[in-house]
């Protein structure tokens, strides 16, 4: 298994982007901007059923926080001319990790294709040679990283919603909250 990212942003026009609160931590600071601005959320009886990202209850409505789209789908940070990340240095752990994910077995992590790259992502190359060492080591300490973020927006996000949710500006306030009382986290 070859891969080289090309940097066209297919990836990026194909996926909705499932992020945590360090995610927008560091993309907002990166950009300078609240981070109303570049959030989404995501109804889970659209986007389907993922146990393994946290939601949220806004409006009586299970949501995943996710990156806002543009119109035509594609990532608001990606820029169409270029077809290249706005945020490429801080971008979501789930794209650096892309066209790989990780996979917990017995304890282990397991760096396996993420499901569908393979014929969409034009810099991979699926020459039944294995993953090579170094993308499965730099894969698992994302991973790593990945897991502790996770768990700490799942803490956030039953706190969130053990208070039975709110509305969308009422989450807007606890997501920049959160944001502040963990930037540190962020910034590591």
């Amino acid at each position: 298994m070859r891969f080289r990212c090309l940097k066209r942003g297919f990836c990026c026009r194909r996926y909705w982007i499932p992020v945590t609160h360090l995610d927008i931590a560091r993309i907002s600071s990166y950009l300078g901007v609240d981070a109303a601005e570049v959030v989404d959320l995501k109804p889970v009886r659209i986007y389907g059923s993922y146990p393994q990202i946290p939601t949220v209850l806004v409006d009586g409505e299970p949501q995943y926080l996710a990156l806002r789209d543009r119109e035509d789908g594609s990532c608001i940070l990606l820029d169409p001319s270029s077809g290249k990340c706005a945020v490429h240095d801080v971008k979501p752990l789930v794209c650096r990790f892309y066209p790989f994910t990780y996979r917990l077995e017995g304890g282990e992590v397991r760096v396996v294709v993420a499901e569908g790259a393979i014929g969409s992502c034009p810099g991979l190359v699926d020459d039944d040679a294995p993953i090579p060492q170094r993308v499965v080591e730099e894969v698992r300490r994302l991973a790593e990283r990945h897991m502790f973020e996770i768990a700490l927006w799942r803490a956030a996000c039953i706190e969130w919603n053990r208070g039975g949710g709110g509305s969308r500006e009422q989450f807007l306030e606890f997501l920049r909250s959160l944001i502040e009382r963990d930037r540190v986290f962020a910034e590591a």
